[in-house]
This record gives structure tokens, sequence and C-alpha cells, in this order.
């Protein structure tokens, strides 16, 4: 039920950057075609999210076998679009190797700006929005995970998906907090953010399933994630939200074939344990156990 049209044009230099400039489009056309959906108010029938985006990208290599990637990207309202929205992103992220461990660290920042935001392009707090969630197909409809695993509350939920700031133990938390005016808004979604989040992945002093590397691959690690996101309304002065901090430990499987009878492309299903909260919701505990499961991993 979604018409998603793009189209780009790349180019790749030698010292690995990449250059990208398009347009592209997201469009329902009826109601029924957000019936599938997870949640059906993060779309709008019959409205269409054009928009025009230029990316630049950046790969490195230091230390021997740690490498890199910037990604800086801008976003502005196109050709007939019902939306108006934009917003600047950057991103970077970091594999450090050393020894038998791998440090990953990720920075991720995004402004953005209009009245009037799509709703499935808007900044998550705790992962992918509803435009990335298509780009699965386990996440782009319901099916693969329980119905209940979806909505937001006044506590934190047990499905995520990587992406957004990715602060993974507020996954569907409203984030209730009040602004300078001691009014009461919610930061689970916003259009700016800032947020750190890190990895340190140990599983090569353990092996598991060494005979199966080529097939699929188990990857353990601890994390952390901090961060913070706007509060305040399109028509408000900005306002960021309290930092929110969590840290635990998490468990990710990477099937990376499913044999010559399935395109489906290498999939990655996640258990994370965020064990600290900074902020927890009310009734709640910093220090208690918390699961979620998950797809993809932020970075």
């Amino acid at each position: 039920g979604l018409f998603a049209n793009s189209i780009f044009i790349q180019k790749r230099m030698d010292d690995g950057r990449i250059f990208d400039i398009g347009i592209g489009g997201l469009y329902r056309k009826r109601r029924e075609d957000l019936l599938s959906l997870h949640d059906t108010g993060l779309w709008n029938e019959d409205q269409w999210n054009n928009f025009a985006e230029a990316s630049y990208t950046k790969r490195y290599v230091y230390w021997g076998r740690s490498q890199g990637a910037f990604k800086s990207l801008v976003r502005s309202p196109f050709l007939f679009s019902d939306y108006n929205y934009g917003y600047l992103r950057m991103e970077a992220v970091n594999h450090n190797r050393f020894s038998r461990f791998n440090w990953k660290t990720r920075l991720f920042a995004q402004s953005g700006y209009g009245n009037n935001w799509a709703p499935e392009s808007q900044l998550y707090l705790a992962g992918a929005n509803a435009e990335e969630m298509m780009e699965n197909p386990l996440t782009r409809s319901v099916g693969f995970v329980p119905q209940d695993f979806y909505g937001y509350g006044v506590s934190t939920g047990s499905f995520q998906v990587g992406g957004g700031l990715n602060l993974r133990g507020y996954n569907n938390y409203l984030l209730p907090e009040y602004n300078g005016d001691s009014l009461l808004r919610f930061g689970a979604q916003g259009h700016s953010g800032l947020a750190f989040n890190t990895e340190f992945e140990f599983d090569d002093l353990i092996k598991v399933l060494p005979r199966y590397a080529s097939i699929a691959e188990l990857k353990t690690y601890l994390f952390a994630d901090a961060g913070l996101i706007n509060i305040n309304r399109t028509n408000e002065p900005l306002e960021l939200s309290n930092v929110r901090a969590d840290a635990g430990v998490g468990v990710a499987l990477d099937i990376k074939r499913w044999g010559r009878l399935s395109d489906l492309n290498p999939v990655r299903l996640r258990l994370d344990m965020p064990l600290f909260l900074n902020r927890p919701p009310a009734g709640e505990e910093c220090f208690a156990f918390r699961w979620l499961i998950g797809f993809d991993r932020a970075f």
C-alpha cells in the first residue's frame, strides 16, 4: 500500500568519498493502505511526502584495522508535497579494533525545521522511524512480531528497530516531561536531537557457531546510549529534554544466508537487556532487569 519513488545520482571518488543527490516521495492513497501497519497513526492517507536530498559520505581507515564513516545529509520539501519540513543530519560511526575486541561508537545529530512534519519521517528517541522501517521486510508490516509489542505508553517496551537516536532502553516510552512553562510534553518523537551510542563486542573471546561462520554469526556486547531530543511543538521555541542514558548487555545473531531458495537479505536478530536507566519511568528503579528484542543495529 505504499508508493515509494526515488531517483538519485551518485558519484564515488577514489579516496572513499561518496556524493548523492536526488528526489523521493512517499504516498499512501487510501485508509485501507494503513491497516497492515504496526501503528496506523504513524502515516496519513492521501498525503504526499515529497522531498529533495543531498548527502556526503567519507569512509576512512586508521590505526591499522580500525575504520569509520562520516555522513552528512540534508533534506528539504519538494514540489507538490503536502508537508513542510526538513533537516540537517550528521552521523559518525567508528569501529575500533584491538586485540580480540571491537569497540564501536556512533555520534548522531539532527537539526530539523518546519511546521508540518510527515509523521513517518520524524526523529525517534529510541529507534528507527516508520519511513526507515519500510526498508526491512520483517518490520514494514505486522506478522513477524506480536502486535502487543508496538505502541507507546508510560513504561518501556520490548521491541526495537535500530535507528534514530537509538536510546534502546527507552523504547515504546512516551517520555513525558514538563517544558519551561510547566506544560506537559512528550519526547518519543521530535525533529532535533543529539545522541552518543557505543558497543563493546567481546564475542571473539569465546567463539560460538565457528563451523557455521559463513552462514550465521553470534555477537555479544556491552552497550551504552545517551542523548536528548526536542520536546517543543512546531509553533514553540526550540527546547530540549533532559539527557537520557541507558546501559546493559546484548547479543545479536546475524543470519547471512538463507539458502538458494530464498533471496532474503541478511537478517540481524537482537536481544538487548538495558539494565540501567538514568531516568526510568515512574515506579521503576534505575537498576532493574529489562529486555527487548529487535531487528537491525543502528551501527
